[in-house]
């Protein structure tokens, strides 16, 4: 765990690490898999990783959770600060407005299955933005890799444990 001395250095330091774990994994697999937060903690960070001389087009990104309805802030975050300046191979959004949530989650969970992530970028703020638990009081809500918690889809917790490297940002 590291500790930022101010908020500056907390988005530099964390878009280089990131940059650098994408690197490597480009160097060792040919591409890199990631899932990213669309958190608004997480703003100057894409914002600092878009200007990294990385090979974008070898990066797959994908939503890792939306707000359900017509907002769809976390994607309009990511596409805004990060996806919209880059060359980024391909990236998979949430469609937390879609009509049929089931099917989002069930087109998620294959994508997730087809396309296994190599890292997460998450964050962890009071209030907001929750890690969704596969079940809620005992009772599973789906199964699988992916949750819908009204008024949340995406990534469950479960899921997330067992990635390879999952980089927490919290408030």
């Amino acid at each position: 765990m590291e500790w930022a001395a101010t908020r500056t250095w907390l988005d530099e330091d964390l878009a280089t690490a990131i940059a650098n774990r994408m690197s490597r994994v480009i160097a060792a697999e040919g591409r890199v898999i990631g899932l990213f937060d669309g958190s608004p903690l997480l703003t100057a960070v894409y914002e600092c990783l878009a200007d990294y001389p990385l090979d974008w087009t070898r990066v797959i990104g994908i939503q890792l959770r939306e707000r359900c309805g017509p907002e769809g802030q976390a994607q309009r975050l990511l596409i805004d600060r990060l996806v919209s300046r880059v060359p980024m191979a391909e990236f998979h959004s949430l469609r937390g407005a879609a009509p049929n949530l089931a099917a989002v989650c069930a087109n998620y969970a294959d994508l997730l299955r087809r396309r296994p992530p190599d890292f997460a970028l998450v964050a962890l703020e009071e209030g907001g933005y929750p890690i969704l638990l596969q079940s809620v009081s005992g009772h599973p809500k789906e199964v699988g890799p992916v949750c819908h918690q009204p008024p949340w889809i995406g990534l469950s917790f479960e899921t997330l444990r067992d990635l390879p490297q999952c980089l927490l940002v919290g408030s």
